[in-house]
């Protein structure tokens, strides 16, 4: 049985922050794009798998 986890929500969240910040900071060109989409993808994975996993155990009880 899972619990919703706060920890992995957080650092989904943490994620999603890191790209949007080097989204805008970072010089134009490939990693520009590749960097924040991949800490973008972590990031809301992580956040729907917590959320995810909160979801399984309501519907269990």
């Amino acid at each position: 049985m899972h619990r919703f986890d706060p920890i992995s929500f957080a650092f989904g969240l943490a994620f999603v922050a890191v790209a949007a910040i080097a989204l805008f900071d970072l010089p134009s060109g490939l990693w520009r794009w590749v960097l924040p989409l991949g800490f973008l993808t972590v990031g809301v994975g992580m956040a729907a798998a917590a959320i995810s996993s909160a979801r399984r155990v309501g519907a269990e009880e």
